[in-house]
């Protein structure tokens, strides 16, 4: 088990789909600058994705840390407030 642990073995699935989907949409907001994910076939699986976490979120489904570790990749947990967001920075880009 420590070879294991040594090497970065997820023991849960969940862990790493949570992990996969943080490299994601991290990578989506470094390109994008934003986290409003259209769902287009490019885009589905994270978009699937992110709406699932978010419902999770405002059901309050989510454990203490899950919810922080989505606080800290700085997802906002409305589609609307991401739409906000989104149109915050093209103002800011503007002036």
């Amino acid at each position: 088990i420590q070879r294991l642990d040594a090497i970065g073995m997820m023991w849960r699935v969940y862990d790493e789909n949570f992990a996969r989907f943080a490299d994601a949409i991290t990578a989506f907001h470094r390109e994008h600058g934003h986290f409003n994910v259209p769902n287009d076939a490019a885009h589905a699986w994270l978009a699937k994705a992110l709406s699932d976490w978010r419902a999770r979120a405002n059901k309050r489904e989510l454990s203490a840390e899950r919810m922080q570790q989505l606080q800290e990749l700085g997802i906002p947990m409305s589609a609307r407030e991401a739409v906000f967001q989104r149109y915050l920075l093209q103002v800011q880009r503007h002036v």
